[in-house]
């Protein structure tokens, strides 16, 4: 699987061995508290994470999550490992408003728990690739395979058109049209075929390389150049 995970624990014995479990399986970044974590998520793109917790959630981890739910427009699942014991904390996390537009999980501190539950949570998000996109103060669940197309809208607004009844819904995003696929690791299934939209693949029938166009199974016909074209032939 290509899925990314980072790991926030404090523990480094801890983190060396679930981290050698969860690498056989996906690309795992770690990070000792949320300072550092901060710093990773800056220049890294993450389907999920999983933040270890004892008695407590210190600010740093609240200000961890809020900046990174503020700054893009896809919510990223989070694994909260806890002690069982600890009502208090889980009393915290399942009632902060804060929390309440954020997709996240609560799992005991064992080290296979840990790992099973990734697994089966992970399976959405890697396999199908499903990612959360934030518009108008909602949030909407969508897998990389329902969307035919992405257009470059506005500014920095993209248009996503599903593959079932045609719709087209805008939403912001800090990325470009160019590297919002590979941010998002949805680069398998939509391509980028000119400076204006992306393409799904699987949606692709014929590429006219006379024309410069890519027809799709509904008939609709996407320009494309040469500059554009290795993207399809790889």
């Amino acid at each position: 699987m290509d899925g990314r995970i980072l790991l926030i624990q404090n523990r480094l014995k801890i983190h060396f061995v679930i981290r050698e479990l969860l690498e056989k399986n996906y690309q795992v970044h770690t990070a000792i508290d949320a300072e550092q974590a901060s710093t990773v998520i800056d220049k890294n793109y993450f389907d999920m994470l999983i933040i270890f917790l004892d008695d407590h959630i210190d600010e740093s981890t609240w200000f961890l999550i809020d900046e990174l739910h503020a700054e893009q427009s896809v919510f990223t699942p989070i694994i909260f490992v806890v002690n069982e014991e600890s009502e208090a904390l889980k009393e915290t996390l399942m009632h902060n408003r804060r929390w309440s537009a954020i997709p996240f999980t609560m799992i005991p501190k064992h080290f296979m728990t840990v790992v099973a539950s990734t697994m089966q949570i992970a399976q959405d998000i890697f396999v199908d690739k499903s990612f959360m996109l934030k518009r108008k103060g909602h949030r909407y669940l969508y897998k990389a395979k329902d969307i035919l197309l992405i257009r470059r809208g506005k500014g920095r607004n993209l248009q996503l058109y599903l593959r079932e009844d045609g719709k087209v819904e805008e939403f912001y995003s800090k990325h470009s049209l160019e590297t919002f696929a590979q941010h998002y690791g949805i680069e398998k299934f939509l391509k980028q075929a000119s400076q204006s939209w992306l393409v799904n693949i699987d949606e692709i029938v014929f590429i006219d390389t006379i024309e410069w166009e890519i027809t799709l199974k509904n008939g609709t016909k996407i320009p494309t150049s040469r500059n554009y074209i290795d993207n399809f032939t790889e």
